[in-house]
């Protein structure tokens, strides 16, 4: 008698983990935000020609993006567990690009306070090293360590990007131009942020990379269903109202189970014979 044949089936493919999408589409939104990041290095020396102002109005305006880029970290924290780390992204890009795009309209000293100080500089802030943090804890549950180094890195890889562009369109055609670069970059992942960037794993039902689930836990599937469910009316269980009720002992209550004896002279006092 021959062998029964056996059949090789072909071995199932394996999908890219989403916390992997989130963490690239976040380094590519750390690329576009550190874009101003090598910016006044650059732009300083044209500013000054056109318009006069001395390097302590520059210094100035790089100060206070300094000091908000230390501050609005915490904040930023805060607002990402409130309002969701896409939210609060989309925000900060806008931020930038704003700042970066109102840059060329600028005329006075105190407008550029306003443009690279301010909103730069709470924009910046936003997704500092908080933002990696957050990506790293809330998407992994094993290579934080690496996720957070690679997202650290897109900072600086920002500023190798853009930095030749920004020199070569600050000496032609002009400082403008690399400003509208600076807005564009930030512009870009902006889409990319609102469709890829989610804020939990739940989200996408499915557990954070490398978590397994414990026994009884619902299946990833179902994470997406219990994250968006709230108590109402369909889920409380229909417990009947107490109404009043005429009983021979006296003024009672009239529970799920018949007459309540509470507050009922005749239970107070035991039967008399």
């Amino acid at each position: 008698m021959s062998a029964p044949q056996t059949t090789l089936l072909p071995a199932p493919k394996r999908r890219i983990h989403p916390a992997w999408i989130v963490a690239a589409v976040a380094f590519l939104a750390l690329v576009g935000a550190a874009g101003f990041r090598a910016a006044p290095g650059v732009l300083m020396v044209p500013l000054q020609e056109e318009f006069g102002w001395s390097t302590t109005v520059l210094s100035a305006a790089v100060s206070i993006n300094l000091v908000l880029f230390g501050l609005t970290a915490p904040f930023a924290a805060a607002l990402m567990e409130r309002f969701g780390i896409r939210a609060v992204t989309a925000v900060a890009l806008l931020l930038i690009a704003a700042g970066s795009a109102l840059t060329v309209l600028v005329t006075e000293s105190w407008q550029i306070l306003l443009t690279w100080g301010l909103l730069i500089g709470l924009g910046t802030g936003s997704m500092a090293l908080v933002f990696a943090a957050t990506i790293a804890n809330t998407w992994f549950a094993k290579s934080r360590g690496l996720v957070i180094g690679i997202l650290t890195a897109g900072s600086a890889a920002g500023q190798l990007v853009f930095l030749p562009f920004i020199a070569a369109l600050a000496q032609d055609p002009g400082w403008r131009q690399a400003s509208l670069l600076i807005a564009a970059g930030a512009l870009a992942v902006v889409p990319l942020v609102l469709k890829f960037l989610k804020n939990s794993p739940a989200d996408v039902g499915v557990l954070p990379y490398g978590a397994e689930a414990e026994p009884g836990s619902p299946p990833p599937r179902a994470l997406r269903h219990l994250a968006f469910r709230r108590p109402g009316p369909a889920n409380q269980a229909a417990t009947p109202p107490s109404v009043p009720c005429r009983c021979s002992s006296g003024p009672a209550r009239c529970g799920p189970s018949g007459p309540s004896s509470r507050g009922s002279p005749s239970a107070a006092q035991p039967p008399t014979a």
